[in-house]
C-alpha cells in the first residue's frame, strides 16, 4: 500500500514513470464517456389528504378505506371492496361524496 502511494506521488510530481499495470487507467479525451440518463421525477405513492386509501388484499380483491372525523370528533371508518383497482377507486369516490354529504347535515 505504501509502495502504491509512493508510485502515485512520484507519477504526480513527474519524477518517475509509474508502471502501467498498477495504476488505474483513465479514459482519454478521445474516448467518449456515456451521457447520463435524462432526469425522470419519481411519483410518490401517497395520496392527498381526504381522498382515502387503497390496498390490495389479495390477487382478486381491493379495499378502499375512508375515515373522516364526525361531529363529535371521533373517526368514522368506512370500507368498500371491489375486484379491480379502478372499480374500487370509483366506489371509494362515491363513498367519500356520500359521507361528506351526510356530515354536512349535522
Amino acid at each position: 500500500m505504501r509502495k502504491q502511494a509512493a508510485e502515485k506521488i512520484d507519477a504526480g510530481i513527474g519524477a518517475g514513470e509509474a508502471p502501467e499495470g498498477d495504476l488505474p487507467r483513465f479514459p482519454s479525451e478521445d474516448e467518449k464517456v456515456p451521457a447520463s440518463k435524462a432526469f425522470e421525477p419519481f411519483k410518490g405513492t401517497r395520496r392527498k389528504p381526504g381522498t382515502g386509501c387503497l390496498h390490495q388484499i389479495n390477487d382478486h380483491l381491493w379495499e378502499g378505506k375512508y375515515a373522516p372525523r364526525g361531529p363529535d370528533g371521533k373517526r368514522i371508518h368506512k370500507n368498500v371492496y371491489a375486484p379491480t383497482k379502478e372499480e374500487c377507486e370509483e366506489k371509494l369516490q362515491a363513498l367519500i361524496a356520500e359521507t361528506k354529504e351526510k356530515l354536512q347535515k349535522y
